[in-house]
């Protein structure tokens, strides 16, 4: 204890007291799903051998088994066996151009059906084989009663008809014509367990054999030596770094000379990369962007460093012999572990400030209590990796003193500031929290059935729902100014570009409710569509001049001139609409609909719908003043709260699964790096998301909290 407690005083006295507490207490920590700790959410008896993700459609997910291959498409909550069965599968391929065409390789020991590949082109719904003996060099094929396996196989990422294939006894055979028919290559009469081919040049690959690992660099035609031999532990796993392909590890069985060996020059020469990793059988590798997995006889071990250090990643992981991993191509953030008799594990990584457990925003005291005990070696980093800010495995000193400064002062994140402005449905209350750090800097009661939230001219006007009125708070503190009766049903909301105009639909009837926020009046009620419009937000367009409603019982989309108040066009739908989100310039449109599983895209200058990408029950849109980024929250593909981050350039949606069942408004700052979710819960509060990571950064909850549903982010604190 003596270490920690003088330098300790010096940052905070409570600081001290509070981990000489903690070095006689531990404590348990619950998590929420899927955020920094490993899930299973079914088939756990599944005896896994190989795993791969569809590069296009997120959350979904193959898994070779010895029962066959089974199939998640909403990220491992349900599996479905596909079409093949009742065989044990021990690889896996996806093409990368055709995802719905896959490869499986057999392995078993009856020579009649082990050691094919099997292919399907309708997403594993039905398999085809060729010729028992058409994946056969003409290298021998073992003694009867050998165990057999096509062990690897390998797609070239510009030709995807190429296809390599790794086995026992025969080496490395090839199909040019997409599976139909195979060849000996230069590599015969040995065993392959694993392969690997150089993105950047095709013709390039690499075979882990007995023999060391080879290379060949005319597309499997001959074959050389590296510089790692069989002198090594046996070799059974290798991962290419696919933005440098010369950089690339070899993972072997246990014992002395087991763990990783690294190659940053295409094979010339090779080192050790496995501190915190010897000893270990590994049996599978996995890169991603600042990160390597090891999937081992252990549970999956991390590196931050390229190898140079490695740390245990199996919290949460209740079976840890592990055999496959699978990087979300999508989502990075994401990783699945195949399991030997436990099926699949996924996990999200976030990135939490220091000493945050549970990623909920602060550090208790029971954090520190954890914190202290992995520092002192009783308790491994995994029951709290984000004491592990150095990324060196370990809590030291300076991390427990950055610990104790934000259990004192809060946790704030870097690069963001300002405050956002929650309301909560059924508890009837409105929060002011600070973006950064997730501390509530007021709340207040106000209201019935609190709905949209806005900020303008120092204050904080709050949709009153079932009293049809409009609260006036003071943003600073949330106390109340004035009370705005409106119309019936005042649900979502929008502001003026210039501050000046409060917008509230009248969710029963036709109608916009128009506030001048100077003089906090109504200044009148827009007609918003034909009588039976159930309007149900408002969208006013950054010149100030047009008002766009989504209508919900008439199917449509109007657009309003807020000089005269006539309704200039109406988009009928032949779908649901619940928010609609309009470019700066006026030439494209976005709504969400729900019931349709898509958000309509429109060509405004055209005056038609361009284009509907495929996104689970969307429902509220904000859209970014550069118009690149649109940010849709939803039920998500696997009934769970999500949000979607599309790229408008290419439509491409990046899904976010959040904690709980519920996700309610939305907002993003002006730069589009954060953007804000609202969780009815449980957990109650807000999740704050990683734009360009697509994952979340924080969880910000909110105490008592009931339902919280609008949320609007403003620039600097109050």
């Amino acid at each position: 204890m003596t270490t920690f407690v003088p330098a300790l005083r010096i940052s905070a006295a409570r600081g001290a007291a509070l981990l000489c507490a903690a070095a006689l207490v531990t404590a348990a920590h619950p998590a929420h799903a899927g955020i920094n700790v490993w899930t299973n959410h079914g088939r756990n008896d599944l005896v896994v051998r190989a795993l791969a993700s569809d590069p296009v459609t997120p959350g979904t997910l193959y898994a070779a088994s010895v029962d066959g291959i089974f199939k998640t498409t909403d990220a491992g909550s349900t599996w479905d066996p596909t079409g093949l069965t009742n065989l044990s599968i021990s690889a896996l391929a996806i093409d990368p151009l055709t995802p719905s065409t896959l490869y499986a390789g057999t392995g078993g020991y009856d020579a009649a059906i082990a050691d094919i590949v099997f292919k399907s082109t309708d997403a594993g719904a039905t398999w085809t084989a060729p010729e028992p003996a058409a994946t056969k060099s003409s290298a021998s094929t073992g003694s009867a009663g050998d165990f057999i396996e096509v062990s690897a196989l390998v797609i070239d990422p510009s030709n995807p008809a190429t296809i390599y294939a790794g086995a026992t006894y025969h080496g490395v055979v090839k199909s040019i014509d997409a599976g139909v028919n195979w060849d000996a290559t230069g590599l015969i009469n040995t065993f392959v367990f694993a392969l690997a081919i150089d993105p950047s040049m095709p013709s390039t690959l690499y075979a882990v054999t007995p023999d060391g690992v080879l290379k060949s660099t005319d597309a499997a035609a001959t074959w050389s030596t590296t510089g790692l031999t069989r002198t090594f532990a046996a070799m059974s796993a290798l991962g290419i770094d696919p933005i440098t392909p010369s950089t690339f590890y070899v993972g072997t069985g246990g014992g002395p000379l087991g763990g990783v060996f690294k190659s940053t020059d295409a094979g010339v020469s090779w080192s050790r990369a496995d501190a915190g990793l010897a000893d270990t059988e590994v049996r599978a590798l996995a890169i991603a962007p600042g990160a390597l997995y090891a999937a081992t006889d252990g549970g999956v071990f991390k590196s931050t460093d390229g190898g140079v250090t490695w740390g245990a990643a199996n919290r949460g992981l209740t079976n840890t012999d592990a055999h496959a991993l699978a990087i979300d191509p999508i989502m990075p953030s994401i990783l699945y572990a195949g399991t030997n008799g436990g099926g699949v594990f996924s996990i999200q990584q976030v990135p939490g400030c220091t000493g945050d457990c549970r990623l909920d925003g602060a550090v208790t005291v029971d954090d520190l209590v954890a914190g202290v005990a992995v520092a002192l070696g009783r308790h491994p980093l995994d029951v709290c990796p984000s004491f592990d800010t150095g990324q060196d495995h370990r809590a030291t000193i300076d991390e427990l003193i950055a610990a104790v400064r934000n259990a004192l002062s809060g946790c704030r994140t870097a690069g963001l500031s300002g405050t956002l402005f929650v309301t909560d449905a059924r508890a009837n209350k409105v929060h002011s929290i600070d973006a950064a750090s997730g501390e509530i800097l007021a709340s207040t009661d106000t209201g019935q059935h609190l709905i949209g939230v806005e900020k303008a001219n120092g204050k904080v006007y709050v949709a009153n729902e079932s009293s049809g009125s409009i609260s006036v708070l003071d943003a600073a503190t949330l106390s109340p100014l004035s009370i705005i009766p409106a119309c019936a049903q005042v649900h979502h909301t929008g502001i003026s570009p210039d501050g000046t105009r409060f917008y509230a639909a009248c969710y029963s009837t036709n109608k916009v409710a128009v506030i001048d926020t100077d003089t906090d009046a109504l200044i009148g009620l827009l007609t918003s569509g034909m009588p039976s419009a159930v309007t149900h937000q408002p969208w006013p367009t950054r010149d100030g001049k047009r008002l766009w409603a989504a209508n919900q019982a008439t199917n449509d989309v109007t657009e309003i001139d807020l000089q005269t108040g006539a309704i200039l066009r109406t988009f009928p739908l032949m779908a649901v609409p619940i928010e609609i989100a309009v470019s700066s310039d006026a030439r494209r449109a976005y709504v969400s609909a729900p019931f349709q599983n898509t958000i309509m895209v429109f060509d405004l200058e055209a005056d038609q719908l361009v284009a509907q990408p495929t996104i689970a029950a969307p429902d509220n849109l904000i859209l970014s003043p550069d118009g690149h980024t649109l940010l849709v929250s939803g039920a998500g593909s696997s009934n769970a709260a999500a949000a979607w981050i599309v790229n408008t350039d290419t439509l491409a949606p990046f899904e976010v699964i959040l904690p709980g069942t519920e996700a309610a408004h939305i907002d993003l700052t002006p730069d589009a790096k954060f953007g804000f979710v609202s969780l009815v819960g449980p957990p109650h509060g807000i999740a704050v998301l990683d734009i360009a990571r697509a994952t979340v950064h924080a969880l910000y909850p909110i105490p008592e909290a009931v339902a919280p549903h609008g949320v609007r982010y403003a620039p600097g604190l109050p």
